[in-house]
């Protein structure tokens, strides 16, 4: 994919204009990861639980191949907000495009479950990164006027090169000159493109065509999305439509649809390009007489998109990679005592459903229920398909962190030594 990321532009298309921070990405992903505010501000509200995830991928293949396709994504939704207007029968025809989506691992209670186990939504709306994340209104009008500049030179040089072309060449130079004045004079009087009428629509429409578990995993995914930006990426941005963090959920959601090779991203693609027209975007128009308003909006903000893509789609896929045991080990301690130990089995054949029941658990054991503090402060649950073969394990507490293997090892086995008589037993009966 980087031989359309030219120095020119995207497809070597000027208005297509290619931001430093997103050269970097591609280029240097670790190094581009590792120096974010924001990855830093969720380091320090759920160090284990990203320690977990950021250990258990590749992330400078996430953050490239997460950055690779925002540009091909917000290409699409480009020609999406160029194309011509949204009928009602378009969620339809997008419809019956659609691939059913996998159902190993993206759905609904899949996602539901990945927001509280794997990206702690809870601990976000906490987050401070104190941060001036920037002005993104500023960023596009950097780019409108990078624009207008390349443009004014354009049709200089070419006017200039009038005076010595003859034939073919001379021709289309003039055709260029027309177009670049006629450019340049919507430019001049703030022109919005034909294209700004639009018909607002949402997953929830597509359902007929698409099936009603797509639809449920696209609105499951913007459970996710949302709150990422609204109480975290964008608590610092200023000056930005409310409208805009729609925009960018949608744009990550389809981003991450992608990464993780599940159906429904032409749909929120539509959803971006649609919501951009009611928003309005900058003036930019390549010298074909494409306008690329759409690409720069979401360019301009192209550091919080990479970045939420390359955490939801890591979040993701971590869930889909971890294995958890059907026997689990539940250990409650109160003030450092040991309060209850339960053995059991889960018949569950989804992960998640596992994991919901993890939270079943935890929920009647630790915290209060009518103001009324319940018996155990922190639990451990220690889950396995065997005797002694550990796979997820977790502290409940305040929060909920994944325990990384070598130390689950060593808690479990200084628990078996120390309720050898509570635990052995048991867990062979249930493996």
């Amino acid at each position: 994919m980087n031989t359309k990321l030219s120095a020119l532009g995207w497809l070597g298309k000027p208005a297509l204009m290619i931001p430093g921070t997103v050269r970097y990405a591609i280029e240097h992903p670790q190094d581009w990861f590792e120096s974010s505010p924001l990855i830093d501000a969720m380091s320090k509200t759920s160090p284990l639980r990203m320690e977990y995830i950021l250990k258990n991928k590749d992330i400078a293949a996430t953050v490239k191949k997460t950055t690779e396709q925002l540009c091909e994504t917000a290409y699409s939704i480009n020609k999406a907000y160029n194309s011509a207007l949204i009928t009602a029968t378009k969620p339809a025809i997008l419809g019956a495009k659609i691939k059913p989506i996998k159902q190993d691992y993206l759905n609904a209670d899949a996602i539901t479950t990945c927001g509280e186990y794997f990206l702690d939504l809870k601990a976000i709306k906490s987050a401070n990164m104190g941060y001036q994340l920037g002005d993104i209104l500023r960023n596009q009008k950097d780019m409108e006027k990078a624009n207008g500049s390349w443009l004014a030179k354009l049709l200089k040089d070419t006017e200039d090169s009038l005076a010595i072309l003859t034939g073919l060449a001379r021709n289309r130079a003039k055709r260029l000159v027309r177009m670049l004045k006629k450019i340049l004079g919507k430019k001049d009087n703030n022109f919005i493109p034909r294209y700004n009428s639009f018909l607002p629509f949402n997953s929830a429409q597509f359902a007929p065509s698409i099936g009603t578990p797509v639809a449920n995993a696209i609105a499951g995914l913007d459970g996710l999305t949302t709150p990422l930006f609204s109480d975290l990426i964008y608590k610092t941005v200023t000056n930005i439509p409310p409208a805009f963090t729609t925009i960018s959920s949608n744009t990550v959601g389809s981003i991450v649809l992608k990464n993780i090779g599940s159906s429904g991203a032409d749909i929120l693609r539509y959803q971006a390009a649609n919501l951009l027209k009611a928003v309005g975007t900058p003036t930019v128009w390549n010298s074909t007489g494409m306008f690329a308003g759409a690409w720069t909006s979401l360019m301009s903000a192209a550091p919080y998109l990479i970045i939420a893509g390359v955490i939801l789609t890591a979040a993701i896929e971590t869930m889909r990679d971890t294995d958890v045991g059907h026997v689990f080990v539940l250990l409650a301690f109160r003030s450092f005592n040991l309060k209850a130990v339960s053995i059991g089995r889960i018949n569950a054949d989804k992960k998640e459903d596992r994991l919901k029941y993890f939270s079943y658990l935890k929920n009647k054991t630790i915290g209060a229920i009518e103001g009324k503090p319940l018996f155990a402060d922190k639990l451990y649950i220690f889950s396995m398909n065997g005797d002694n073969d550990l796979k997820l394990s977790v502290e409940f507490s305040s929060q909920i962190n994944f325990i990384p293997p070598k130390e689950a090892e060593e808690l479990w086995k200084t628990f078996t030594t120390m309720y050898k008589w509570l635990i052995e037993e048991d867990v062979a009966i249930y493996s």
